[in-house]
């Protein structure tokens, strides 16, 4: 494999203790779907940043590891690493694949004291309904929905991005007419190919 010569060419020529050069190579085996391999990369390098654990947090979710991912979460602080709105959102969806409600919670209050303006973050926002939701918390869901995009004094602005969670989520529950009076008139008999 390609990926592979890279690596040992990386490591012959002395790159492997850069953590760009290492963060490249574990998005690259992750996004292969070589986890292990990734999760190897990711030992190898000797001074790691968010970046290197995002990417291997990103391969985690995508491989479904659920339980991998977040004992990588529970070890970025040990190696002094900050959460970014990345790290958070890949929290959220192991949360949902675990139906770990708990934890999304806490995620979820992390957020809110952490990082200004989440309610303003339509990914952020999406991330907490469909863990919400797919961990059966049907109201906690519909309540992020209603507070997306809200600020005092500004008219609230829901995009397709929110309203496709909360569909999904709908959807997933059996709850396919609870929003119907939260849609905007002009969506009601429209259709969207």
């Amino acid at each position: 494999m390609f990926g592979k010569e890279v690596h040992a060419h990386v490591m012959k020529s002395g790159w492997l203790s850069s953590v760009f050069v290492g963060s490249a190579l574990v998005d690259l085996y992750a996004k292969l779907s070589f986890v292990t391999n990734a999760k190897m990369m990711f030992d190898e390098i000797p001074v790691k940043n968010s970046v290197c654990a995002n990417a291997l947090l990103s391969g985690y979710c995508e491989a479904k590891l659920w339980a991998e991912s977040l004992e990588l979460v529970r070890l970025m602080p040990t190696l002094k690493l900050d959460y970014d709105h990345f790290t958070l959102s890949a929290m959220l969806r192991a949360c949902a694949g675990l139906s770990a409600t708990e934890f999304g919670r806490q995620v979820h209050a992390y957020l809110i004291r952490k990082f200004n303006e989440v309610e303003n973050d339509v990914f952020m926002q999406s991330s907490l309904i469909e863990m919400y939701g797919k961990c059966g918390s049907m109201l906690k869901a519909l309540h992020v929905f209603n507070l997306a995009g809200y600020r005092t004094g500004a008219e609230r602005n829901k995009d397709v991005v929110l309203w496709t969670s909360m569909l999904g989520v709908c959807g997933r529950n059996g709850h396919f007419k609870d929003l119907e009076n939260e849609m905007p008139e002009q969506a009601h008999g429209t259709y969207i190919y």
